[in-house]
């Protein structure tokens, strides 16, 4: 219970004080009356007035601050001219011709050939295919030539017994 009389001795104490030092108007009576309110123009330009006043003078510029973060990716921009049109290429390749050569059917053990590009052509690719019953036979030799014109192959079938047939097939194409 004193607590609760000491806080209501202190309230009414400062509430007198400010009735005796502001007087029967309150603070209304000391604030001062130099401008309408509401007035956005007189506001600004008591702002900055006062901004003047506090206002010290300038000082040395500070040392740079770091840099801020990386912003977005802008929008595309718009499509520009047409470059220079650029010199002719090399022609590539042109003239396709397959070729084969077959050895066979016959019983030989071990068979290899080779197929020729035509004149003035050049072997790009090429493969092999032994034919034999039960698929006995082993290729062992699928490549292009000592040359670039011809495509070797080569193959082997264990079972002397058996018919078989070797083809060499080999691509060839006119060169640029």
């Amino acid at each position: 219970m004193m607590v609760a009389l000491a806080a209501l001795f202190v309230a009414l104490g400062g509430t007198g004080y400010a009735t005796t030092r502001l007087g029967k108007h309150g603070a209304d009576a000391a604030a001062p009356r130099h401008r309408r309110s509401g007035d956005r123009r007189s506001d600004l330009a008591l702002i900055r007035r006062e901004a003047a006043r506090l206002r010290g003078t300038r000082g040395t510029p500070g040392a740079r601050g770091p840099g801020g973060r990386r912003g977005l990716r802008g929008p595309a921009g718009p499509k520009g001219p047409a470059g220079a049109t650029g010199p002719q290429g090399s022609a590539g390749i042109s003239g396709f011709q397959a070729v084969t050569a077959t050895v066979g059917p016959s019983t030989v053990q071990d068979k290899s050939t080779s197929v020729q590009c035509p004149s003035g052509k050049t072997a790009i690719a090429g493969g092999v295919d032994a034919t034999s019953p039960g698929d006995a036979a082993h290729i062992y030799k699928n490549h292009q030539g000592q040359n670039t014109q011809t495509w070797v192959g080569g193959a082997q079938d264990p079972n002397s017994a058996d018919s078989w047939t070797l083809t060499v097939y080999a691509d060839c194409v006119t060169l640029a």
